[in-house]
């Protein structure tokens, strides 16, 4: 390995053990956090906080009737599409569910970090195709399209727990099934450099076997 290519892996080490350490401080703090703010839901003299929900918007054309008998009214078509808002929510529910949510994305990361660090512990040491290593970078991939897959879900379960509590006159919020296929295909490419590491790990085993 060149000294570029050392310095380079010292600096993705850097970054992979701090996101280890990070994502196992943010395992403790999150259910401190949800205590908090369950906690402040409980004061009505204080006010709801704001929850991040993923929602499509439209409009309700049956509840705004035209003002004056009569009158024709065009419906609007200003307020359309989907995005994250930000609404104050006393609801327990929701709340419940998205610190639930964040703390499964702090776990998945603190396994792929894991996985990412003994991982580049044999790159560091200039042995990175052990057999080993091809089974981290498959546990990685088979993590990534789990997520890619249960995160819709998730998000979807805080934005019907939050659109229950939520009445907005005029208006429709519906939380969508909001699937990457992106992230999907990540997980699948990882996937195929897994095997790129397994026939090379294999490779240098048969290399060695003949020198």
């Amino acid at each position: 390995m060149t000294a570029r290519g050392t310095r380079a892996a010292k600096a993705v080490n850097l970054y992979v053990n701090f996101g280890w350490w990070i994502s196992a401080i943010g395992l403790v703090v999150v259910p401190i956090g949800l205590v908090v703010v369950l906690g402040a839901l409980n004061q009505p003299d204080r006010p709801a906080p704001d929850m991040p929900v993923l929602a499509r918007i439209q409009v309700d054309e049956g509840a705004l009737g035209p003002p004056v008998p009569g009158e024709v009214v065009e419906p609007s078509t200003l307020v359309r599409g989907q995005g994250e808002l930000r609404i104050r929510t006393r609801s327990k529910s929701a709340w419940t569910l998205l610190f639930l949510m964040i703390e499964i994305t702090l776990a998945a990361l603190l396994y792929v970090y894991g996985q990412l660090r003994a991982l580049m512990h044999s790159v560091l040491a200039r042995q990175p195709f052990l057999p080993e290593n091809s089974v981290r970078v498959r546990r990685v991939g088979h993590v990534v399209i789990a997520w890619s897959l249960a995160a819709p879900i998730l998000k979807l379960l805080v934005g019907v727990a939050m659109v229950d509590e939520v009445a907005v006159r005029g208006l429709i919020l519906e939380p969508p099934l909001d699937f990457r296929l992106e992230t999907l295909f990540f997980g699948l490419a990882i996937l195929v450099l897994a095997e790129v590491f397994r026939q090379a790990s294999e490779l240098q085993a048969d290399q060695s076997l003949t020198v």
